[in-house]
């Protein structure tokens, strides 16, 4: 089977490792060609056929519409951007003989990502109606990483319950467990985007309170984000600075840091289905 995978907005986080992920695991027993920015996609190269677009959606659609042609897919994925994504590929569909499955990948709660995210009525509509309805609409099948994700997806869209599939973030994590609990170096990890959809402060408030029980507590953040200097001076205003540190995130420190560490917490306001989750277990953590 021929498959093209499109990622207009490649940059950093779950969809990202979820998209490696899926093509780790399709170029094994089909033809896989991804179309994706020109940000971070030098990870791919030993996956698949790669078509590097500048980074705006007019370049990505010119490349999208040149790779189905020469291509000719019998699927085509979309991770984000499904508005503009979904409905140009369901235009070239009907305009031309060769006919393919839509398939679009939501990678968040839209329930949660709506409460937490969008303040006015007006914003709540166009996301629901417009951003989200219309893609789901026009492809043949949704792909949701959860069953939770997918229940609010069917209700809030009132779509078939039969068009939306569960389907679990792939994984390739092996169990590496280094250090035995006693030898591990910090009582509690957060790992992540520094943003409020992450909510570092309520991992902030947790150190907090933890240290009045325990008060040599040790603390670790793994991530970058707008907040990070916000943080920082909370961690000084709470005399929190000999009790949490911070190192910036790559695949080296989140392995080596997850094998130090005693316990994850997961403080995201809302998921879909989060990847950290599964490493933190593989890495030996408990998770909260």
């Amino acid at each position: 089977m021929k498959i093209i995978i499109s990622f207009p907005i490649f940059s950093q986080g779950g969809a990202e490792k979820a998209a490696q992920l899926y093509l780790s695991n399709l170029q094994k027993k089909h033809e896989v060609t991804l179309i994706a920015n020109e940000n971070l996609i030098y990870k791919f190269e030993k996956f698949v056929q790669l078509n590097k677009a500048k980074n705006s959606y007019i370049n990505h659609l010119k490349i999208l519409y040149k790779t189905i042609r020469q291509f000719q897919p019998d699927s085509i994925i979309t991770f984000k951007g499904h508005i503009i994504s979904v409905t140009f590929i369901f235009l070239i569909r009907a305009i031309q003989r060769h006919k393919f499955t839509i398939i679009m990948r939501e990678s968040n709660d839209i329930v949660g990502y709506s409460n937490f995210e969008i303040k006015s009525k007006i914003k709540n509509f166009i996301f629901f109606k417009i951003l989200k309805k219309i893609p789901a609409m026009l492809c043949d099948f949704v792909i949701c990483n959860s069953v939770g994700s997918k229940k609010n997806f069917c209700k809030a869209l009132n779509i078939y319950d039969n068009k939306v599939k569960a389907i679990f973030n792939p994984t390739n994590f092996i169990r590496e467990e280094k250090y035995k609990w006693h030898e591990k170096d910090y009582d509690l990890i957060f790992l992540g985007r520094l943003e409020g959809q992450k909510d570092p402060y309520l991992f902030i408030e947790t150190v907090k309170n933890i240290s009045k029980l325990k008060p040599d507590i040790k603390a670790i953040i793994v991530g970058d984000g707008s907040l990070k200097n916000k943080l920082k001076q909370l961690i000084k205003s709470y005399n929190l600075e000999m009790n949490v540190r911070f190192v910036k995130f790559s695949d080296k420190n989140k392995r080596i840091f997850l094998q130090k560490s005693k316990i994850f917490v997961l403080t995201s306001q809302y998921e879909g289905m989060p990847n950290v989750i599964l490493e933190a277990l593989a890495h030996g953590c408990e998770v909260l």
